[in-house]
């Protein structure tokens, strides 16, 4: 039986039809991936979460930096998605210092502070209740830790495709700046940088201690 997320089953059943091309149809540089990956300041042995993991695209690079010992969780409503990024973790030699769930970033199966960073690339528009959303990766983030949200367009470029494309993805939008701010404020993640360029969006904070 399929995990039920309530009223996300539109948004599911569009990422799994488009699984099997999306990383022919998302191609990103390895160098900007990195430079993503480089914001979460992981170290060996850390705990790192992945949401909306998708076809597990920063997998290899997250579990390089957590080597040896560490562990890279990736969740997605994409048991599609997920299929496929589990298919990389077996190419890439990564064994059991991953792990794939499928998961609703609304309600995430893991306790309190129990990861040094979490990522979240090119999915936050995606996440209907996003108040809810912050505040569930910053339960699970450790005092210190890290949240990356990443785009590789700005806001405006990705707010725009959505509403063009329409669907089940018709409004789901990054917030003005002035509301990123407030929702990680409201849950004790102090910014450390919001950037909104023509060929980037990044927004990332740190939980108090």
């Amino acid at each position: 039986m399929k995990p039920g997320f309530p009223g996300q089953e539109a948004i599911r059943e569009f990422f799994d039809r488009l699984a099997d091309d999306w990383d022919q149809d998302q191609v990103v540089g390895e160098d900007r991936l990195r430079a993503i990956v480089d914001l979460a300041c992981l170290c060996p042995g850390d705990r790192v979460l992945d949401v909306g993991t998708g076809t597990g695209v920063l997998l290899a690079l997250l579990a390089d930096r957590v080597r040896p010992h560490g562990r890279v969780v990736g969740v997605d409503l994409s048991p599609q998605m997920l299929a496929l990024a589990r298919r990389k973790g077996v190419t890439w030699g990564l064994g059991d210092e991953l792990e794939l769930l499928q998961a609703d970033v609304h309600a995430l199966p893991f306790p309190e502070g129990h990861f040094a960073a979490v990522l979240c690339y090119s999915a936050f528009p995606h996440f209907q209740r996003q108040a809810a959303a912050v505040g569930e990766m910053a339960r699970v983030l450790c005092p210190g830790g890290r949240l990356v949200i990443a785009h590789n367009e700005s806001r405006e470029a990705v707010n725009r495709r959505h509403r063009e494309i329409g669907g089940a993805i018709g409004g789901h939008e990054l917030p003005p700046a002035g509301e990123m701010r407030r929702l990680l404020a409201s849950q004790r993640l102090g910014p450390v940088l919001l950037k909104d360029e023509a060929d980037s969006y990044l927004a990332v904070a740190v939980r108090s201690c």
